[in-house]
């Protein structure tokens, strides 16, 4: 792991308090108190340099913050190089930035394949980008390669999804030509006649040229998938996942996920390629990967569902049954699952879609049920309410038993494989720096504030804030919900900033203020919450960038040699 030196970090005391509107505000005190806290501060140089998917706070943001929890930096490119939305990332760019990063002190690189191609997830389900330029520019990793031979480099990639991206132009025919080729494959596959009537009915809402660029982007991304697992058979790649993007039953991506394990299986690197659903929580497991294998530690994990009978099934956007679409993040993730609850380092509790009141009541007891903080559970919540939300019925049970911080981790976002390849991450790096026995205070506040983050991200934001600005982005006649005009982006982020900080401090008053924890041998107390910023990365509610700091102070009077 990276070498630290020891400092003292100074804190300022603020105040949170209510006014008489209810609304919640920071406050700094006006004798300002210097908290006193242990840290060991990241050396100069980052332990996991990471090229993001793109500028989306799930593809950078939630790496950096898992990667702090076990005392790590990952280092990514300005966010100025990674676009936004529909505008690209500057590739090239990406590729000088990359190879002239001085990696001495970094132990891994993480590499998004579609980001040194393309510029991101977005320009990826597009032509533009020959497939020349894009093997030639993900050449930059043979070059990084042969310019640090030692270190460890994981690549990831995506198979495009089966919808165009959602954007104001593609609104009225995109779902449709999702549908007709969804359909297109499954009647290749069953010769079902009477799919012939419902394929012509969705052919008929959009152009050819648009059918004919779907198929291109499609053909091109092909070839940079075999380009790269030809460069794990050379060497130039240590470990490489295709993640299946928004998958559905039937589509283009099953015989192309064929094709791709053919070749794998022909060149003999079948453990070295790993084909998964899920896209946007790779940056998320490959940083866990990576710093699990430089400390030579695979963590065992046993999962339990809120309805073993959901196993079987597949979740909305997956292509594999539930049990499946787990045991692939937990690998990914560079843990293993276990054979049983006493094997285990820790276990997760997956609430399925479709479990009743019965199940989930018995989930959340066993889950929850002991006082004593010992017990090594995370949590994947898949069951997503209707408005995109984590399930308000097990968040409200969580809280009610006041055990949160008991968890090893939480969350519930998007998809099934999203949240699990965050979840598993966050527990596997929060146990590692434990076993490493790295800065303790650093790991406990991390955590704390992560864990803070998916409550507010994947609950909050998504079941009040969200619902509430689409509502105002569908009254705005020169925009819409899948993407925001000029004006009305600037006015919703501010309505976006406005309501979710409320949220936050109110929710800290709730569930942190107060709350002790131990480091070393010197307890602390969450005092307060700083710096809340929140904003809309791109022109669209669909997600937004959180960040704030808990404000932490020694508790006078305990602790022994803590400093």
């Amino acid at each position: 792991m990276a070498q630290r030196r020891l400092t003292f970090v100074l804190y300022r005391q603020g105040k949170c308090v209510e006014n008489r509107a209810g609304r919640y505000h920071f406050r700094r005190m006006r004798n300002l108190g210097i908290l006193l806290g242990l840290a060991f501060a990241a050396s100069a140089h980052a332990s996991v340099t990471l090229v993001p998917l793109d500028s989306r706070p799930a593809t950078g943001q939630y790496p950096q913050m898992l990667g702090h929890i076990a005392g790590e930096r990952v280092s990514l490119p300005p966010t100025g190089l990674l676009g936004r939305f529909t505008e690209p990332g500057k590739a090239e760019a990406v590729c000088q930035w990359l190879l002239a990063q001085d990696l001495s002190e970094s132990s891994s690189l993480v590499i998004s394949a579609d980001m040194l191609a393309y510029g991101g997830l977005v320009e990826s389900r597009l032509p533009t980008v020959s497939v020349q330029k894009a093997v030639e520019r993900i050449g930059t990793i043979r070059k990084v390669r042969a310019k640090w031979p030692g270190k460890r480099l994981f690549v990831f990639s995506s198979l495009m999804r089966t919808a165009p991206t959602a954007t104001s132009t593609t609104a009225s025919w995109r779902m449709h030509l999702a549908r007709y080729v969804e359909l297109k494959e499954r009647y290749q596959r069953t010769g079902e006649r009477f799919l012939l009537g419902q394929m012509e009915s969705h052919r008929s809402k959009f152009s050819s040229r648009e059918l004919e660029k779907y198929y291109a982007a499609r053909k091109r991304n092909m070839e940079v998938h075999k380009a790269l697992i030809k460069m794990v058979k050379e060497g130039a790649i240590d470990y490489l996942v295709i993640g299946v993007d928004d998958a559905q039953k039937y589509g283009p991506h099953v015989p192309e996920t064929k094709e791709l394990r053919s070749l794998i299986d022909s060149l003999s690197i079948g453990g070295l390629v790993y084909i998964c659903d899920g896209v946007d929580q790779l940056g998320n497991l490959l940083v866990s990967r990576a710093l699990l294998r430089e400390a030579k530690w695979m963590p065992q994990v046993y999962v339990r569902f809120s309805d073993p009978a959901q196993a079987n099934k597949a979740a909305p956007y997956e292509t594999r049954p539930l049990a499946i679409t787990v045991r692939d993040q937990i690998i990914v993730s560079g843990a293993r699952p276990a054979a049983s609850p006493d094997s285990a380092d820790f276990q997760l509790y997956l609430n399925a879609p479709g479990a009743d009141a019965q199940h989930l009541d018995f989930f959340a007891l066993t889950m929850l049920g002991s006082p004593t903080k010992t017990l090594m559970v995370a949590v994947a919540d898949v069951n997503f309410s209707k408005d995109g939300a984590a399930d308000p019925q097990l968040v409200s049970k969580i809280w009610k038993s006041q055990n949160i911080e008991s968890l090893l981790a939480f969350a519930g976002w998007n998809t099934a494989s999203n949240t699990i390849g965050t979840s598993v991450p966050h527990a596997n790096l929060y146990l590692l720096s434990k076993r490493l026995n790295a800065d303790a205070f650093t790991r406990e506040k991390a955590h704390r504030e992560f864990l803070f983050h998916r409550f507010i991200n994947d609950y909050a934001f998504h079941r009040f804030v969200r619902p509430a600005a689409y509502r105002m982005a569908d009254s705005d006649p020169s925009g819409s919900r899948e993407e925001l005009s000029a004006s009305s982006w600037k006015k919703l982020e501010q309505w976006v900033a406005r309501n979710t900080e409320g949220l936050i401090v109110r929710y800290f008053e709730d569930l942190f203020r107060g709350e002790k924890f131990w480091a070393q041998e010197m307890q602390y107390e969450v005092m307060g919450i700083s710096g809340i910023e929140v904003s809309l990365p791109w022109p669209r509610v669909f997600e937004a960038r959180i960040a704030f700091d808990f404000v932490v102070s020694p508790v006078v009077g305990l602790g022994s040699g803590g400093l």
